[in-house]
């Protein structure tokens, strides 16, 4: 049974009516763990390396048990994913982050909108796993 992923909403007054607008937004967890399964899903053959850096971002902002609870919903439960575990997908993210192919996607001045090293970012992102 799939966990319940809850928007936030926030309100921002219209200057030029009288209401406010309300817009929904995803949770860093959601944002985290979408990222997450489709890097899982694709490994070195993604098409957004920038995904890595906005996780990196994410993984200093996240409450690790909302966390813990969307990957167990999410990527473990989920038929369409392989990995069941933690390990497993650690395992996984190792993997795609040795390879030199994808590594040189990483490089990318164009992806890496926050100047960190990929080795840095990956390396923050596998510990961020690592520790729910």
């Amino acid at each position: 049974m799939h966990e319940e992923m809850v928007q936030l909403e926030y309100s921002f007054e219209v200057v030029s009516a009288e209401e406010n607008a309300e817009l929904q937004v995803n949770s860093n967890e959601q944002i985290f763990v979408e990222k997450l399964l489709s890097l899982l899903r694709h490994g070195i053959v993604s098409r957004r390396p920038k995904d890595v850096f906005d996780m990196y971002y994410l993984s200093s902002r996240l409450n690790r048990d909302v966390l813990r609870t969307y990957m167990a919903s999410f990527i473990y439960a989920n038929n369409r994913c392989k990995e069941r575990s933690k390990e497993e997908v650690i395992d996984s993210l190792q993997r795609t982050f040795s390879s030199k192919r994808y590594l040189a996607k990483l490089g990318s001045a164009r992806v890496n909108w926050i100047g960190v090293s990929p080795k840095i970012a990956t390396s923050i992102v596998v510990e961020c796993i690592a520790s729910l």
